[in-house]
């Protein structure tokens, strides 16, 4: 009894110490200082997460939600987290949830919904939980944390209870928390791929199939209306494929995209030179 006393610690009792330095880092990194990605990580590492994800979305706008992401996928890895997945869980019910709630994706819905099932195929990830952190007049955000294996159950009771306690924290960040960790990750994520060829075949910007024909007919001279025609859609979804395509290649407007695909795609500039 009196060895027994002095015995390793249990894996429970493990999660319990690693989550409390973890929201302790995660108090510091929402007053400014610490990085927002390294607070991810500590978050996802004591709660057994591979991936941790701060998304922000706007009710009732086609507006792609705002990332912040930590992924131990080096930027421009085909895999790694390009979207947010919490209206892939939740539905519509993903801008009206209380803040301080928490979801399992598997409890939720038995079948996910295609782009997070192939997600969760393609990283062989089991289950995806959601913390609402805050519900704002023009703003909703969440902690997204993705799982290798099915999370333990003591996890997930941890969760739930520090749920409120991590929406509160969130609640009281320094202005400006998620704008610097988005651009931070902003500018990782452009200098990874800028690079990179946007109709390379192997896709390196993760480009849905009708993004990658919109990007394909611009690079071929086509207008609005005859890329509206050929795919038969309005103004308004061609609106956001553009809008998708300069979030996950890093080119500002059209003239940067198309700009980008004929130096880096096709090499126009380098073959005047070569002229």
């Amino acid at each position: 009894m009196f060895q027994e006393s002095f015995s390793e610690p249990t894996i429970e009792r493990q999660i319990d110490l690693g989550l409390i330095d973890a929201v302790t880092l995660w108090c510091e990194t929402l007053q400014g200082r610490r990085s927002v990605t390294e607070g991810l990580r500590q978050v996802a590492a004591a709660l057994g997460a591979e991936v941790a994800v701060l998304s922000r979305l706007v009710p009732q706008s086609e507006m792609m939600p705002r990332l912040v992401v930590h992924d131990p996928l080096p930027h421009g890895a085909g895999r790694r987290v390009q979207r947010s997945f919490a209206r892939d869980v939740l539905g519509d019910y993903a801008t009206r949830a209380r803040a301080g709630s928490m979801w399992q994706g598997s409890v939720v819905n038995d079948r996910p919904e295609p782009e997070l099932a192939r997600f969760q195929q393609a990283r062989g990830f089991q289950d995806v939980v959601l913390v609402m952190l805050a519900r704002e007049a023009h703003q909703v955000d969440f902690l997204e944390l993705h799982f290798r294996a099915a999370p333990a159950p003591r996890a997930i009771g941890t969760l739930t209870m520090m749920a409120d306690t991590l929406s509160r924290i969130w609640m009281g960040r320094v202005p400006g928390v998620f704008a610097q960790g988005q651009l931070s990750d902003r500018v990782q994520r452009t200098q990874a791929t800028i690079d990179a060829p946007i109709l390379d075949t192997r896709n390196p910007n993760q480009l849905s199939r009708a993004e990658f024909r919109v990007c394909l007919m611009i690079s071929r001279g086509l207008s609005d209306e005859a890329i509206m025609e050929e795919l038969s859609i309005t103004g308004s979804t061609l609106r956001t494929h553009l809008r998708n395509v300069y979030g996950k290649t890093g080119a500002q407007n059209r003239a940067a995209l198309m700009h980008r695909l004929l130096v880096r795609d096709f090499g126009i500039e380098r073959r005047k030179g070569a002229a």
